[in-house]
């Protein structure tokens, strides 16, 4: 398989040279022209076709591995990933709900369910007083298995008694907060950042240092204007698309 017949790198561009051999590719891949799945040439293989150093095709190809629209097998070569999972910001609508509607396996793994007293950012979102006791949950939530984000929830225990009495592993959160408390998720402040993930979050998520993760920050309410749970939600950018509507 040959990348870009028509397309060459031009030394004297104002662009690099890796740069420019990563725009290539990535045109390739939007145009349809290498499919998911698809291995493409090997370093070797694409430094004869474009007269560039091991080092420049390395870096270029670096590049789209951590946009994650390249992904490396081990002792077989370097692949075109499979499309990004695209999930609405901005809606009261689960992740679970959003991955039934694409027909894909929607499964979640409880990593820590305790009672914390709140502090910093906790007091600030959800307007309690400092030392307030709250429920913090983690959960990781898979994508046919695949692990693509995980969450940390916080709540007020006074506004749902005996949580840590239920399994959530199976169960929406906000459907069992509605059937059991009668309290309904109305609307939601939100803000979306780019972070670095710690050691014991990219062990969970499965992604290498350096790998890109979203950050949302969800502040929920309820019918009542209530804020309901504070959480922070880190999405593997690798896999994961986040679509907003204004």
């Amino acid at each position: 398989m040959e990348i870009g017949n028509n397309k060459s790198v031009r030394r004297d561009s104002n662009n690099t040279l890796y740069s420019q051999l990563e725009e290539i590719i990535r045109d390739e891949i939007d145009s349809g022209k290498i499919n998911p799945g698809q291995a493409i040439p090997s370093e070797r293989e694409l430094s004869k076709i474009y007269g560039l150093s091991r080092m420049t095709v390395r870096h270029a190809l670096n590049r789209l591995v951590s946009a994650g629209l390249l992904t490396r097998v081990s002792g077989k070569g370097t692949y075109v990933s499979a499309p990004k999972i695209n999930f609405r910001a901005l809606t009261l609508e689960g992740l679970r709900e959003q991955t039934y509607q694409m027909g894909k396996d929607f499964s979640s793994t409880l990593i820590n369910f305790e009672k914390i007293l709140a502090e910093g950012s906790i007091v600030q979102n959800l307007k309690v007083l400092q030392d307030t006791p709250i429920y913090k949950i983690e959960r990781l939530f898979h994508v046919d298995n695949v692990p693509i984000s995980m969450h940390k929830s916080y709540i007020p225990c006074e506004l749902a008694p005996g949580l840590m009495d239920h399994d959530l592993t199976n169960e929406s959160l906000y459907t069992f907060l509605r059937e059991k408390y009668d309290i309904v998720m109305n609307r939601a402040n939100e803000t979306l950042e780019t972070i670095l993930a710690s050691p014991g979050e990219m062990l969970l998520l499965d992604v290498p240092s350096g790998a890109p993760i979203f950050l949302l920050r969800i502040t929920m309410f309820d019918q009542k204007d209530r804020p309901i749970e504070y959480v922070k939600v880190l999405f593997r950018g690798d896999i994961v698309q986040l679509s907003l509507v204004i």
